[in-house]
Order: structure tokens, then C-alpha cells, then sequence
């Protein structure tokens, strides 16, 4: 008697991440991440999560970490 495997195909998972600066505006990130989730489902990937960051947020951050790490 043959054997049957039942498996369970996965899709791979994304997170996509895009940053904001001051020649990439919020709505053109916005825009490039569409377009990237778009290529990601075309290529099998499922996306679970979409992050954007403002790049002078980063700096301050940066700089504020960098300055309490000394107390």
C-alpha cells in the first residue's frame, strides 16, 4: 500500500522598510513601497509589515543615544 505525505506549503513572509528624507518625501516612500509589496506577492512573498522612518529622526536619536550612553 502506497503512503501519503500531506505537507503544508509556507509562504515566505516580508517586512518591508522604507525611509523618509529630505529628497524622498512620506507620499514617494509611500509610492516605492507599494511598488516593492507589489514585486514581493509577485514573487511569492507575503508582506506582514510596512515600517517607515523620517531619516532626521534617526540623527536625533542617534545623537541623543550616543549622549546618555556616557552617564
Amino acid at each position: 500500500m502506497k503512503e501519503f505525505v500531506i505537507s503544508e506549503v509556507k509562504a515566505e513572509t516580508a517586512v518591508l522598510v522604507g525611509l523618509i528624507t529630505q529628497q524622498q518625501n512620506e507620499a514617494k516612500t509611500k509610492e516605492y513601497l507599494d511598488e516593492l509589496e507589489f514585486l514581493a506577492d509577485t514573487a511569492g512573498a507575503v508582506t506582514v509589515k510596512r515600517f517607515t522612518q523620517g531619516l532626521m529622526r534617526l540623527v536625533w536619536l542617534h545623537t541623543w543615544a550616543k549622549a546618555n550612553s556616557k552617564r
